[in-house]
């Protein structure tokens, strides 16, 4: 039976932290977080890996999102996922949260929550991805959630400070970490004709 730590589900603060630690590590960042609650932890052990490697994506891809000696049980996959989200926050490429989209009904799933927003009237998603990969299952459906909101003018909630706090974007741009993987997620799109109809493009910073 896999441990409590390996799964998420029962683990204590410290089997969480001792997860965390293992970023911490392969970043190669010496100092360790006083807190002793996981979600504080986790929180400033994102901010340290940010401040580490901030104007330097080959740095945190190769310490961190796509180092292949750095292995996290399956419950922790979204850490460098928000990494990279905190990256690109902090280096003012987007800001966040970003739209919600619920109550849709052709949608795939009845929420959609963007990562955040480029500007008024651009969405953006950021892809942490540790190998040159195309979109799994779920992030074609997401695609094409997108593709939908955009073309039909769904208007999400926004609390970023923007205004008006509910719109519809005219916009998507994924950030993508991974040069090798754009091509991948081009293909889908234009094999769905998404570009024919609305605009999605993708960015390797």
């Amino acid at each position: 039976m896999a441990t409590p730590a390996l799964t998420g589900e029962g683990a204590t603060d410290a089997e969480k932290i001792e997860i965390y630690i293992r970023v911490l590590v392969a970043a190669d960042i010496k100092t360790r977080p006083k807190e002793t609650k996981a979600d504080p932890y986790r929180k400033a052990m994102r901010d340290l890996v940010v401040d580490e490697f901030l104007g330097d994506l080959d740095g945190l891809n190769e310490h961190v999102l796509m180092n292949p000696d750095l292995r996290l049980p399956t419950a922790y996959n979204r850490v460098p996922a928000q990494i990279f989200e905190d990256w690109c926050k902090t280096m003012g490429i987007m800001r966040g949260p970003g739209p919600v989209f619920t109550g849709y009904s052709q949608l795939h799933k009845s929420k959609r929550s963007a990562d955040g927003t480029k500007n008024e009237t651009t969405m953006t998603e950021c892809k942490a991805l540790s190998r040159p990969r195309g979109p799994s299952a779920e992030e074609k459906k997401q695609m094409e959630d997108y593709a939908t909101i955009l073309k039909d003018g769904l208007k999400g909630a926004v609390n970023d400070g923007t205004k008006p706090p509910v719109r519809a974007f005219e916009a998507l741009v994924y950030f993508i970490n991974n040069v090798g993987a754009v091509a991948k997620w081009e293909d889908y799109r234009d094999e769905k004709r998404i570009y024919d109809v609305v605009d999605i493009t993708f960015e390797v910073l």
